[in-house]
C-alpha cells in the first residue's frame, strides 16, 4: 500500500511542480531568444556606425572589416552594402565595389 502512495505523491509532484517549471523554462528561453535578437541588431548597427567613422577617417581597410561584421549580423541592410561599396571604390577595387552596390540594390528592392 505504501508503494501506491508513493506513486500518487510522484504524480502530484509531476503535475503541480514540473508543469509550472516547464512553462517557466519555456518563457525564459523565449525571452532570452528575443533579447539576443535585439542585441544582435544593435551590434550590427554599432559595427555599421564604426565602419562609417573609420571610412570618414580614411581607415578604409578597417572600415571594410567593420561593414563585413555588420553584414554578417544583418545581411539584409542595404545601406551597409552600399557603404562597403563606397569604401571598396575608394580603394580602387572596382569589381568588388560593383558587386557590393549590386547587393545593396538587391536588398533595397526587397524592402
Amino acid at each position: 500500500m505504501r508503494h501506491k502512495s508513493l506513486q500518487l505523491d510522484n504524480h502530484i509532484f509531476l503535475n503541480h511542480f514540473l508543469c509550472p517549471m516547464r512553462l517557466t523554462r519555456t518563457i525564459f528561453i523565449s525571452l532570452l531568444a528575443l533579447d539576443t535578437s535585439v542585441q544582435r541588431q544593435l551590434t550590427a548597427k554599432n559595427w555599421y556606425d564604426k565602419g562609417l567613422a573609420l571610412y570618414n577617417h580614411g581607415k578604409y581597410d578597417k572600415a571594410i572589416k567593420a561593414f563585413e561584421k555588420s553584414i554578417k549580423l544583418n545581411p539584409k541592410d542595404a545601406k551597409v552594402w552600399y557603404n562597403k561599396g563606397e569604401v571598396l571604390k575608394a580603394l580602387g577595387n572596382v569589381t568588388e565595389s560593383k558587386a557590393a552596390f549590386a547587393k545593396a540594390k538587391e536588398m533595397e528592392d526587397r524592402g
